[in-house]
């Protein structure tokens, strides 16, 4: 099998997989830029529901983990040690949204016995750790590293809205001249308020700028916060607008190949981290100790819950 058809055929088997999981009930999905996790109770599954889970778990991409494993997996994650950017802080952000719209959207009679339980403490484990070590570290995050690589003097566009974008946009407060990218609907989330809002079908068309029209003769600093193709990109930016520095936090796609003076990738920002990661491995080490501990001291409480554990497909 050539590797396109296998790439072709696992993206079939996750597609498929996750229309499964999203279609039943008392599974719950909390989504990074990385990865899918979903959190369901085994004791609630029928028959046919273990089964096409186990099936589509056989995928060597794919694990269904359970208590102390899931548990301990799941704060590292949230806690940032498993990202590029090791201790970074949007990702527990996430996991608070995705534990908020746990809150907010379920009933009590739909929720796992003790799936609240455990969310609940997830937050005030990672906090805790958060707290006591990771913050210590310094500013590692995409926000704090966008800022170092743009040049204040510059306009800045940003492209995307979600959560990545809605971590960055504070970092940016030090820019005067700031514009969001959208589709079509205005975002009026607080942390876009000091951006003026640009449709992506006007970005040529120097008079929506207002004020700041004169500015845009200048080369701005484009971010990439969204999963857009390099397609997009071309027809969409590098046409229309002037651009002197990209810092591209998609994942796997880029836009060039080949390092260049002004496109910052993912990839290389884990690179210009490289020293500073390596400096941090006794560090991460004595949280992971941490976690350690945190388990045994759950682990001393289990005997009120003896079949507390849900299980993780992650």
């Amino acid at each position: 099998m050539s590797g396109n058809n296998f790439q072709e055929l696992v993206k079939v088997n996750f597609d498929q997989l996750f229309l499964f999981l999203d279609s039943q009930e008392f599974f719950y999905r909390f989504e990074t830029c990385l990865r899918k996790i979903y959190f369901f109770d085994s004791a609630k599954l029928s028959e046919s529901q273990s089964s096409s889970i186990q099936k589509y778990c056989a995928h060597p991409f794919l694990q269904i983990l359970a208590g102390e494993g899931a548990y301990s997996l799941i704060l590292q994650i949230i806690s940032g040690l498993k990202s590029d950017v090791k201790g970074e802080t949007e990702i527990f952000g996430q996991y608070k949204k995705f534990h908020e719209d746990y809150k907010s959207q379920l009933s009590i009679k739909r929720r796992s016995c003790y799936l609240p339980k455990h969310l609940e403490q997830l937050s005030s484990d990672c906090k805790f750790l958060r707290d006591k070590h990771i913050q210590k570290w310094g500013s590692q995050s995409y926000g704090s590293l966008s800022r170092k690589l743009l040049d204040k003097e510059r306009p800045v566009l940003l492209l995307g809205s979600g959560q990545l974008a809605k971590e960055i946009a504070p970092w940016l407060s030090q820019i005067n001249e700031k514009f969001l990218v959208i589709r079509q609907i205005p975002k009026t989330n607080e942390e876009f308020q000091e951006f003026r809002q640009i449709q992506e079908h006007q970005l040529a068309d120097v008079s929506c700028y207002g004020n700041y029209e004169a500015e845009i003769s200048k080369e701005m600093n484009l971010i990439i916060a969204a999963p857009v193709s390099n397609d997009y990109l071309e027809e969409k930016f590098l046409k229309k607008i002037k651009v002197n520095k990209i810092i591209d936090w998609r994942g796997e796609a880029r836009l060039f190949q080949n390092a260049k003076n002004n496109y910052f990738h993912l990839d290389e920002v884990k690179q210009m981290l490289l020293e500073s990661e390596q400096s941090l491995q006794h560090k991460i080490s004595l949280v992971k100790e941490e976690i350690d501990l945190i388990l045994q001291k759950h682990r001393n409480k289990m005997t009120l819950f003896p079949w507390g554990w849900d299980d993780i497909c992650a």
